[in-house]
């Protein structure tokens, strides 16, 4: 109500969940390394990030195969970053952060 007294331009994002729609005729692999990829993007803090699955029921198992084998995959790329770093690097980056 003050913005518009003063005509003040602003932006509003209300942040409400985002859902996802699978429906029975997609490719399930590409559908599942999508979402995935999607709710990875910038850890999650996207207001597009889904928040949840509206799935076609015929599908649902097999859905969620592909799913978990891209989060497995997901898993194994992160923690293999992390492993890469080289370990005298992250101790001096912490004591150069304190």
């Amino acid at each position: 109500m003050a913005a518009a007294k003063h005509l003040i331009p602003f932006t509003l994002e209300p942040g409400d969940k985002s859902p996802t729609f699978v429906l029975a005729d997609c490719d399930i692999k590409l559908t599942a390394r999508r979402i995935v990829w999607a709710k990875f993007l910038n850890a999650g803090q996207t207001c597009v990030a889904p928040d949840y699955v509206l799935i076609d029921k015929s599908i649902e198992v097999r859905f969620l195969e592909a799913l978990k084998m891209k989060l497995k995959q997901k898993r194994r790329l992160l923690f293999k970053k992390i492993i890469s770093v080289p370990a005298g690097l992250i101790k001096y980056k912490v004591n150069s952060a304190t």
